[in-house]
């Protein structure tokens, strides 16, 4: 949680991100998810396995309006083709710079 107690501050100093809700795990939190009314779902994990596909394909097909930023420390160019086949409409290495990460929640935001 001390992940997602930073991003959170972190997103808070941006102008134009909000954070309005910390959900864990997302895929119980699905009526939360829909209930905040978010343009994207920061969705953070290790590995893109059968849980986050899971996750990232639930929210999409049935939260339509909702993008999903995957945020991973996996690298394996499989995985990485998963999560976009699964709906992520944006992807961020937990090692990238913090201004990568918030690029991608931009960019997924807008589609």
């Amino acid at each position: 949680m001390v992940l997602a107690s930073g991003l959170t501050m972190m997103i808070g100093r941006e102008d134009d991100l909000q954070v309005v809700g910390v959900s864990r795990p997302a895929l119980d939190n699905r009526s939360a998810i829909e209930a905040s009314h978010a343009d994207v779902v920061l969705l953070g994990c290790t590995h893109v396995d059968g849980f986050v596909l899971r996750t990232c394909r639930s929210i999409t097909d049935t939260l339509t309006e909702i993008r999903v930023v995957v945020l991973t420390d996996d690298q394996d160019p499989t995985a990485i083709h998963r999560a976009w086949q699964s709906g992520a409409t944006g992807l961020a290495h937990r090692r990238d710079r913090l201004g990568r990460v918030f690029d991608a929640l931009r960019s997924s935001g807008s589609n």
